[in-house]
């Protein structure tokens, strides 16, 4: 150890560089980060904060006997801010719904409410809006799926798409299954 103590060289701050950068506190340096995150935050919804953001959420896009009706865990920050189903930067729900032959048009999110007119329809299993997944209880979940079951039996869709594993294992309450079509046929 000495060896390598004794060949270590101090260095000395680059000219032009304040020494306050370099010993400012780590507080400070929390604290700024904080502050910058917090601006970002504000500047992502046009100057509403994500509180704000939270307390909206996306309309049930329901008619009886729809060919399709997605739903969704709960609108994320992106989509209730915007009002649009499956908006978001990077979602390629849209693209894919096109590519797949479901709809002739190439459609966006700002056409969520005309998919109605192909039979094609949208709702959430939770409908508060939060970050992700991870901020909902499972009561929650497991309100939601009971609810869930209730406009499913209602509004009688021919196909039921759901958009992504775990809301379908909550839904159905089993952990194991095949993705894709289902076996057992839907309640209602």
């Amino acid at each position: 150890f000495n060896e390598v103590k004794n060949n270590v060289q101090l260095i000395a701050p680059k000219p032009g560089i304040q020494s306050s950068n370099c010993t400012e506190t780590y507080s400070k340096q929390k604290k700024k980060r904080e502050d910058s995150k917090s601006k970002r935050q504000m500047n992502r919804f046009n100057g509403m904060s994500e509180e704000e953001i939270s307390k909206k959420g996306l309309p049930d896009y329901l008619k009886e006997n729809l060919d399709i009706v997605f739903i969704g865990i709960n609108p994320s920050m992106h989509a209730a801010w915007t009002g649009k189903y499956y908006d978001g930067p990077g979602n390629h729900f849209w693209q894919c719904l096109h590519l797949s032959g479901i709809v002739p048009d190439n459609m966006t999110a700002a056409d969520d409410f005309k998919l109605l007119n192909y039979g094609i329809g949208f709702t959430n299993v939770v409908a508060r809006t939060t970050r992700g997944l991870s901020d909902l209880t499972k009561q929650e979940i497991a309100e939601g799926a009971v609810k869930l079951r209730e406009k499913l039996a209602y509004w009688k869709p021919k196909i039921a798409v759901f958009n992504g594993k775990i809301i379908y294992e909550v839904y159905a309450k089993q952990k194991k299954f095949h993705y894709g079509r289902q076996p057992d046929r839907m309640p209602g």
